[in-house]
């Protein structure tokens, strides 16, 4: 355990002040019953652990659950910092494990590519036979497909927003169209080894308030989806508090300054950027950190080669192929 913190002595930064005194105010409030904390061993997560720590009050200790999705493809150094956080913390982590391996899952489903996003776009198109060579226009795609408006939007750049369009990944578009995937690409990995499990814990521990480690400044489909840290769900009574969302890359480093925080040794020795399933093809790094993984972690490395490999050459050649365009 540590001690509680003084709000007389924490870093000058109204974005870290306003966000510890907002947790304080989440987690002692006595309409929360049964509360989330969801860890994953990564940079995000050990700022987020240590600022519930500061400002749960001991009365309060025992609403708290402090979730851990063990997926099976974990970094050892992962493993590690965890029991660490244990021991520095004085908790225990509620390791959820999922009913189908990552093995299982890309056997069934397929294989994730580029972003959760963009894979669960091909996949759609994959299971409807979509003739990813096709020079038809939306118009007619539209009539063959009447029931595929939304990712026929993506594939047209129909959307407003830019984010949700095929065009948001440079070339992505074209290296489809003259490379088509001749394997199964999925983002089915995120659902069955997180979401799904996550959501039956909630269920079945009545969860009111789940507290998780997404910042805005890391982008993608999810912090594009919220424009605030907390989102009230009035429907299920399961409210959502994400503790870092307004901190930028600056803030967390000052945060984790001023408070010694300890970075899993991917950061420390690794030399990771983000962490998260070893080896995951989403990872922006994963060319630079699958290096590292060989070197660190041989026994890991050779799983995720097994695992992934199609996916790595897939991502590869397409990469080479958005630096050759014009």
């Amino acid at each position: 355990m540590i001690d509680l913190i003084n709000f007389q002595n924490i870093p000058s930064n109204p974005i870290i002040f306003k966000a510890l005194l907002t947790m304080h105010h989440k987690i002692n409030n006595p309409c929360y019953k049964n509360i989330s904390v969801s860890i994953s061993g990564g940079a995000d997560s050990d700022i987020m652990l240590n600022m519930v720590m500061q400002t749960v009050d001991k009365s309060n200790l025992d609403k708290l659950k402090f979730i851990f999705f063990d997926t099976g493809v974990e970094y050892q150094a992962t493993k590690k910092h965890l029991e660490q956080l244990e021991v520095k913390y004085g908790i225990t982590l509620i390791k959820l494990k999922p009913k189908k391996s990552i093995g299982v899952i890309k056997k069934e489903f397929g294989s994730p590519f580029l972003s959760k996003f963009a894979s669960k776009n091909i996949s759609i198109l994959q299971k409807k036979g979509f003739n990813f060579a096709t020079d038809k226009s939306y118009e007619e795609l539209i009539l063959i497909y009447p029931r595929a408006k939304t990712v026929l939007g993506w594939w047209f750049n129909k959307n407003s927003i830019n984010q949700l369009n095929i065009n948001y990944n440079k070339g992505l578009k074209e290296f489809l169209q003259t490379n088509p995937p001749d394997f199964k690409i999925s983002s089915k990995c995120c659902d069955f080894l997180k979401k799904d499990i996550g959501k039956e814990f909630d269920k079945l521990n009545q969860t009111d308030l789940n507290i998780i480690g997404i910042r805005r400044a890391e982008g993608g489909i999810r912090t594009f989806s919220y424009n605030s840290c907390f989102s009230k769900n009035k429907i299920t009574g399961l409210d959502t508090y994400r503790p870092l969302f307004f901190f930028s890359d600056k803030d967390k480093l000052e945060y984790k300054e001023f408070y010694n925080i300890e970075y899993s040794e991917c950061y420390t020795s690794y030399g990771m950027k983000r962490t998260g399933c070893c080896g995951c093809p989403f990872n922006k790094n994963f060319i630079k950190d699958l290096e590292q993984l060989k070197f660190y972690e041989p026994k890991m490395y050779t799983l995720s080669q097994a695992l992934y490999f199609q996916s790595y050459e897939y991502t590869k050649r397409y990469l080479d192929f958005k630096k050759n365009l014009k």
